[in-house]
């Protein structure tokens, strides 16, 4: 399914391009965003992804450098490390996506 653009996202932290942005989603609606919806800025590639901030609210979380620290959404597994880009092939089990969490770095 290709990226739907959207353009009601926060800006990008790195190069302020205020959109539209591309969001990897299973929804045909771009006002319907979904938790996990991983998204691209379309000027310089920043990732960042749709959480949930209440009933029916998203935002997106822009990663704030190259390196984030996410965790393996495959339930069987639970891997955490840092990646380069949100929505990364888990190198532990090869199933799950790395999506970001909320720690900070040592």
């Amino acid at each position: 399914m290709e990226p739907l653009k959207v353009n009601w996202l926060s800006a990008c932290p790195r190069c302020n391009h205020e959109g539209p942005h591309n969001v990897e989603t299973n929804s045909a609606n771009p006002d319907l965003l979904n938790e996990g919806d991983v998204v691209t800025c379309r000027q310089c590639n920043q990732g960042g992804v749709i959480e949930l901030v209440e009933a029916g609210i998203v935002e997106c979380y822009w990663a704030e450098d190259d390196g984030h620290y996410c965790q393996c959404d495959n339930p069987d597994c639970g891997n955490w490390f840092t990646v380069s880009e949100i929505g990364a092939t888990c190198q532990e089990c090869n199933k799950g996506s790395m999506q970001p969490q909320d720690v900070e770095p040592y």
